[in-house]
């Protein structure tokens, strides 16, 4: 993917340290540390498309799912771009990934309305679909 301007955010600091060591030379892009609930977004840092890939699955705190979405929804004034769970799907028997019914969540941002959900092409490899959210144009300026 190609960004004029780029900030990635992970919860792991080797990560972070990783990706900001190979960009090191890309002054178009910019590594956070992330924790959940202690996002402070006062709109200076908010984008037109926020993506988050394999992220929400993989949440199995209850609180920090609910900090981790808000602060997602609330980074971008434009778009947002979801790849996770959107049903839940049963137990995958994986500890580290958590089934949830997003659309229960997202009830919770009626400033978001789907705008497109593009099904699995592989449904024997993932079990997560994208699902692209469009903030509502009398909702844009209503941010944190």
């Amino acid at each position: 993917m190609n960004y004029d301007t780029y900030l990635g955010v992970d919860v792991a600091g080797s990560l972070v340290r990783l990706c900001a060591s190979k960009f090191a030379n890309d002054t178009s892009k910019s590594f956070m540390l992330y924790t959940p609930g202690l996002w402070i977004n006062r709109g200076f840092m908010q984008a037109d498309l926020t993506v988050c890939l394999d992220v929400l699955y993989h949440i199995t705190d209850e609180t920090d799912f609910r900090n981790t979405l808000y602060d997602i929804l609330h980074s971008s004034t434009e778009w947002v771009v979801l790849y996770t769970r959107l049903k839940q799907n049963g137990s995958p028997g994986v500890s580290t990934i958590q089934g949830r019914n997003i659309f229960d969540y997202l009830f919770e941002y009626p400033e978001f309305k789907v705008h497109e959900i593009i099904p699995q092409r592989y449904p024997d490899l993932s079990s997560a679909d994208f699902i692209i959210l469009k903030r509502t144009p009398a909702m844009k300026n209503k941010t944190v």
